[in-house]
């Protein structure tokens, strides 16, 4: 029974033993989670100090060099060996920190203010439109900084849009010429930038010739004939046919106005390009159509 006691308290002091280990495990693995996070804190804060270095040091090295390029400026304006010895004198005279030397500008400017202008009210007037003066001058050189960043992105747009817009034209207006001189007239497709920067001004124009002894003309709703019109439409259609992502095209009456013979053309060409592989479908809405059309398997 005395064993039996014995072994009951040695149990029961080394499980308090035990638990007074287990809390002060607990208690330092806190302590070691609340260290950590406080180095890291640390090492947050000593990376933003050192950005703020470095970016204070680039200030500073910014401003050296604002000053002597300012100091090579004076020099070369008003350069030292120009000054007379009274006013190498009076020029040792003034302070030798910016801010005392600013406050005896501001004395002068004062003194001489008071000198040219007696009136107190003119005067406030006066100080008041010339701070209105730098504000103004200071938000143009802003407005004038942030014109040349998106003159800049224009011309990187510009480079990159224009040359592919081009060489779609072409591909048009190679199109459109051979279909064209096939139906025994002439065109061309060409790119209006006459407008210059305003880019939303730009234009296609599509410019024909029917007659040899004629000048080749802009495509418009008074020069030419309806049935001229109604050609050089659906040639200038028929010329987009291999460009077109959309699954088909309709394309209404455009027949109305041709003459048997160049309607003719006009079907057998619009038939044999909506015929080519991967190209759109395209459906033709008329009230009447010739007899003996050609028509592919397609």
């Amino acid at each position: 029974a005395m064993e039996l006691a014995d072994g009951m308290a040695l149990c029961i002091q080394s499980l308090h033993a035990f638990s007074t280990a287990a809390l002060r495990t607990a208690e330092l693995t806190e302590q070691v989670k609340h260290m950590k996070n406080a180095y890291d804190d640390r090492v947050a804060l000593s990376a933003n100090l050192e950005g703020e270095k470095q970016t204070l040091e680039r200030l500073c090295a910014e401003a050296k060099e604002r000053a002597r390029g300012k100091k090579e400026i004076a020099q070369r304006d008003a350069p030292m060996d120009n000054f007379s010895a009274e006013h190498k004198i009076k020029f040792a005279e003034w302070p030798g920190n910016v801010e005392e030397l600013q406050a005896s500008i501001d004395m002068v400017e004062t003194e001489a203010n008071a000198i040219m202008c007696p009136n107190g009210v003119v005067l406030e007037e006066f100080q008041k439109r010339q701070l209105e003066i730098t504000g103004l001058d200071a938000n143009l050189t802003e407005a004038e900084a942030r014109l040349g960043e998106r003159q800049a992105e224009i011309t990187t747009t510009l480079e990159f849009w224009l040359p592919k817009v081009r060489e779609l034209v072409d591909t048009v207006n190679e199109n459109f010429k051979n279909n064209m001189a096939d139906m025994g007239c002439a065109g061309e497709v060409k790119l209006n930038e006459s407008a210059g920067e305003a880019y939303e001004q730009w234009k296609l124009e599509i410019w024909v010739k029917f007659r040899a002894a004629e000048d080749m003309h802009v495509l418009t709703a008074t020069r030419q004939s309806g049935g001229e019109r109604s050609v050089s439409t659906m040639l200038y259609l028929i010329s987009l046919q291999e460009l077109t992502r959309a699954p088909f095209r309709v394309v209404d009456e455009i027949n109305q106005g041709m003459d048997p013979v160049n309607e003719r053309k006009i079907f057998k060409r619009m038939t044999n390009a909506a015929s080519k592989p991967s190209t759109s479908q395209m459906f033709l809405l008329t009230p009447k159509l010739l007899n003996g059309l050609v028509y592919t398997e397609d």
